[in-house]
């Protein structure tokens, strides 16, 4: 029987460090499933070091390397949509350009793939320095069912982690411009378009956490973007209103209260410590 073939999809942009897309990039190249194409879209010029970085890998692994240059920074919606026209296969991985993925995590989403979902997932741990030592992990809904219930609330996938049938994604036209959102948006638009999911109970990708990241979802314009976005799904019929009011009132609570505090909250009550 012949592998099963997919396409992994990237962005990157100036602000990312070159030895993080290396990182990244080599744990897709040794995946024990080897990926038809790895489909990196420059979201934008990039530096010196970030293109050496990408000459590097295509040098290492001939053949393996789509690039699709943008003119402009267009942010991460419209970037990976630019990235899946040019996928080749109807399996698409994403991978995002500063985290790891498990060498054997694509043969075991693949494997739940062929028995009939349209898209899997698994759990993350979170890492700042050693990709080995996590600080903590993302433990996320398991079976279909239980996906459509977290996605009232919270992103039923972590978007890094996420293998979906490309026909799915065309189905509902990709992403949407959604700030800060995109992929909740995007996993909301396939469950209601009638995709399958599964999240497999192992952390197969590390995902990045800088010192900041938990600080970048505060202030005014998050907030203002959350309510944008709840407003989205609630007028398209995702969340109820009372659903609305009760994730609202969460998002502008965590995005108004100190820093510390925030990181307290997405540490200690959304997060399982390693």
């Amino acid at each position: 029987m012949c592998a099963p073939s997919y396409a992994v999809l990237m962005s990157c942009y100036a602000k990312d460090r070159p030895e993080w897309l290396s990182l990244a990039l080599e744990s897709m190249a040794a995946q024990t499933l080897r990926p038809t194409e790895v489909v990196l879209v420059f979201d934008g010029p990039l530096t010196e070091g970030l293109v050496a970085a990408v000459d590097a890998f295509d040098a290492a692994h001939p053949g393996l390397l789509v690039r699709v240059p943008l003119e402009r920074n267009v942010g991460l919606g419209p970037a990976l949509n630019a990235g899946l026209a040019r996928c080749s296969c109807d399996v698409v991985a994403r991978m995002d350009a500063d985290d790891f993925s498990r060498p054997a995590r694509l043969e075991r989403q693949l494997a739940k793939l062929a028995e009939g979902y349209d898209m899997v997932g698994c759990n993350a741990t979170e890492f700042s320095g050693d990709v080995d030592s996590p600080n903590s992990e993302r433990v996320m809904p398991e079976t279909h069912d239980e996906i459509v219930r977290f996605a009232k609330r919270r992103a039923p996938f972590v978007h890094p982690a996420f293998v979906v049938r490309r026909s799915s994604l065309e189905a509902v036209g990709g992403y949407r411009s959604v700030p800060y959102a995109e992929d909740f948006d995007l996993f909301i638009r396939l469950l209601r378009a009638g995709s399958r999911g599964y999240n497999l109970q192992e952390p197969l990708v590390a995902v990045r956490v800088d010192d900041d990241v938990y600080r970048r979802r505060g202030g005014l314009g998050y907030a203002r973007d959350m309510l944008s976005f709840n407003a989205l799904e609630l007028r398209e019929g995702w969340f109820s209103p009372a659903e609305f009011l009760v994730r609202s009132a969460a998002n502008v609570g965590v995005a108004l209260i100190p820093n510390g505090a925030r990181d307290l909250v997405y540490k200690r009550l959304l997060r399982r410590s390693s």
